[in-house]
């Protein structure tokens, strides 16, 4: 029983969102994830697409659809949260995939929550 409550206890930490540190929130989940680990799950895919596999009937994704899911959803917050009239950041799932590898590459200790801040920001240079 002790085991138990130990291991969920682990559990529970382990997927607990934490504060990063240039960031005034918590972030969750894919975000607080490592360059490396988003460069190492993209490297046998082509820019903007995910794996998938079947396997006894059912169907699932490799882990780099899911750092693309969390991308993806904080840029379509962002976009929520502009202001009317500034313009929305429109990327492809590809542009965005080879942005962030390219990033990840120089950057392989950060984390893709600072990869993905990076991104806007670039995007914002633009508008």
């Amino acid at each position: 029983m002790f085991r138990c409550i130990v291991s969920a206890l682990v559990l529970g930490l382990a997927t607990a969102p934490s504060r990063a540190e240039n960031a005034n929130a918590f972030i969750y989940s894919y975000g607080l994830k490592r360059c490396g680990a988003f460069v190492a799950a993209e490297a046998d895919n082509h820019p903007g697409k995910a794996i998938l596999r079947t396997a006894d009937g059912r169907k699932f994704f490799d882990e780099s659809a899911s750092f693309m899911n969390w991308v993806l959803g904080y840029l379509s917050a962002v976009n929520m949260m502009r202001a009317p009239g500034k313009p929305s950041i429109e990327l492809d799932n590809a542009a965005v995939d080879l942005w962030l590898r390219n990033w990840c590459d120089a950057h392989p200790t950060a984390s893709i929550f600072d990869g993905t801040v990076a991104l806007v920001a670039e995007e914002n240079k633009g508008q």
